[in-house]
């Protein structure tokens, strides 16, 4: 779900509500086999026996189609194993037998969002507003799906919503300085990452994007300690490259060759990284008058490297043309 991390919520309250009912007598049917089988699969699910749990509560829904909780478990069930669609059908039904509850619209958007079906997602968040506009929860998920449509606008204000809603959620923050860094908003962006930061100061994926934030920000001392930062959480082949990145912007040279090199030792098919690596060394090569011919040779090498495994870079055709060239011009100077 792109920044956003699904979390599957627990619904036990709900659950041991009604098993405590249905044990206890609550209702007219507590004794009837759906719902015996409902109360049994339900502690089945509790203990840790899903599959026990979802042949029982499928039982229970046959015998009485209209039965509303178990759907909701099912969907829980169906939820935790990924399979989306099977889920997305157990919400579908539970709204037709109970339109009006808020966190079935707002499950039935989250299947719609793990299976890519974007509009279909936003609409079932906007209905899960609509009966239950304090859910800071959906307003975030809203605002995942709008990055998802390029609708950057609307995201911003889902997110800026859910951070009035909720202003001690990491989540909440992270999302929106993620929104505001696509709309080229990079000192409000900043402020965002920060205000999440200090919530979790844990996050990798919030460090490394505020490093990268840094970094467009001209600011590389501020985005290495940043970047190194998550590199301490998240040894990722991108954060690297990053941290590399920011070396080289802060006029480490010798440092940033050795964290490319390091991380193709580990990540031989990075093109990304050679593509940068080699820029780092023409560079360095261009600022030495052109005189060490060795430097020249590498990004050469890098670059038919990258070209072999990622061919449609014409930028790099072009680079690679260019400064083959120069090597001609120097021996024909000679």
């Amino acid at each position: 779900m792109g920044f956003l991390v699904a979390r599957s919520l627990n619904c036990f309250n709900l659950i041991l509500v009604a098993a405590i009912c249905a044990v206890t007598g609550c209702g007219a049917r507590s004794s009837s086999p759906s719902s015996q089988a409902y109360v049994r699969g339900v502690q089945l699910y509790r203990a840790g026996n899903p599959d026990g749990a979802e042949r029982l509560l499928l039982s229970a829904i046959e015998r009485d189609p209209s039965l509303i909780t178990p759907r909701a478990v099912l969907g829980e069930i169906y939820r935790d194993r990924r399979q989306y669609e099977k889920a997305a059908t157990q919400y579908e039904q539970l709204i037709r037998l109970d339109p009006y509850g808020a966190e079935q619209h707002y499950w039935l958007g989250v299947c719609y969002h793990l299976m890519g079906r974007w509009q279909e997602a936003a609409a079932g968040y906007l209905r899960s507003l609509r009966l239950n506009p304090e859910n800071a929860r959906a307003c975030i998920s809203l605002g995942a799906v709008y990055l998802s449509l390029d609708q950057t606008d609307k995201a911003i204000e889902s997110l800026r919503r859910a951070t009035q809603l909720d202003p001690l959620s990491a989540e909440a923050h992270g999302n929106l300085a993620v929104a505001l860094d696509l709309a080229g908003e990079f000192p409000l962006a900043e402020r965002s990452y920060r205000a999440s930061l200090e919530i979790d100061s844990t996050q990798p994926l919030v460090l490394r994007a505020f490093g990268y934030n840094l970094m467009r920000q001209g600011k590389p001392n501020q985005a290495l300690a940043v970047l190194q930062q998550a590199l301490a959480n998240d040894d990722s082949a991108i954060t690297r490259k990053r941290y590399a990145d920011a070396l080289a912007a802060c006029g480490r040279y010798d440092e940033a060759r050795e964290a490319y090199e390091a991380l193709l030792q580990r990540h031989p098919r990075y093109s990304a990284a050679m593509n940068a690596l080699a820029d780092l060394l023409i560079s360095r090569y261009r600022a030495g008058f052109e005189l060490d011919e060795s430097l020249r040779r590498d990004a050469l090498g890098w670059w038919r490297k990258s070209l072999e495994i990622s061919p449609n870079q014409p930028p790099l055709r072009t680079a690679l043309e260019q400064w083959n060239l120069s090597a001609t011009n120097i021996k024909g100077s000679r």
